[in-house]
């Protein structure tokens, strides 16, 4: 069965409160304090529901990839804060060069979505990856890269032209187009969230929750059982 993973940040004056609303409703683990800051790391079924103004919630869903965030308008970490990573991307029949040549609407469209991370072709399909790393979870240009994605999708369907295009829809990945997954270059969905800081050494500390497993990299990380799920 699939995991929920992900993190909590709040102030410190919740972060007792928390610590035990979490350890109710999943398998946690307190990894940090910093400046005014506490961060937890979790695994559950679902989401947590949390009874407390000063905090965050972030996480990654194990079943489809798919990532959600609490409402920043109450409280918006500024010392221990996740950033996502996505990947999503485009494959289609036909050549690639000549597409753009013949149709300006497309080009302008392809180029919102800045360079490619890996292009492959396998017989006649050519596929297209594009990994996000290290952005704000609610960075504006997540929505606009989906828009430029449906775009496409919209634009090779009136064309007839065989695809399959995965973008990110308000955090949940959509798989569009007739065309199934070809060649070995993979094009998503796939998504993971990381929380970085230092150690009071100075060390770097990471945690990595993505849609199959945690990954962390410290010395300062304490041992849980969390990370096996």
């Amino acid at each position: 069965m699939s995991w929920v993973r992900g993190f909590v940040i709040c102030r410190d004056n919740v972060a007792d409160a928390v610590g035990r609303q979490l350890k109710v409703q999943s398998e946690s683990i307190q990894l940090v304090s910093q400046a005014v800051e506490t961060a937890f790391a979790f695994a559950s079924r679902t989401i947590p529901r949390l009874e407390a103004d000063s905090c965050a919630v972030c996480s990654v869903d194990g079943r489809n990839s798919g990532y959600s965030y609490s409402s920043f308008e109450a409280y918006r970490p500024s010392c221990l804060v996740p950033k996502l990573g996505l990947t999503f991307g485009i494959s289609f029949v036909g050549r690639f060069a000549d597409l753009l040549s013949e149709s300006p609407d497309l080009n302008v469209l392809w180029q919102t979505l800045g360079p490619e991370s890996e292009i492959g072709t396998c017989g006649k399909s050519t596929s297209f990856r594009w990994d996000l790393d290290d952005w704000e979870i609610d960075d504006p240009r997540i929505r606009s890269h989906s828009e430029s994605l449906r775009a496409i999708h919209q634009w090779l369907k009136v064309q007839r032209i065989s695809h399959r295009v995965i973008l990110f829809d308000d955090g949940w990945p959509d798989v569009l187009g007739d065309l199934p997954e070809v060649g070995e270059v993979f094009t998503g969905p796939a998504t993971c969230l990381t929380l970085r800081w230092q150690s009071s050494e100075g060390d770097p500390s990471s945690v990595v929750a993505n849609d199959a497993e945690f990954m962390t990299d410290g010395d300062d990380i304490p041992d849980s059982e969390l990370w096996a799920m």
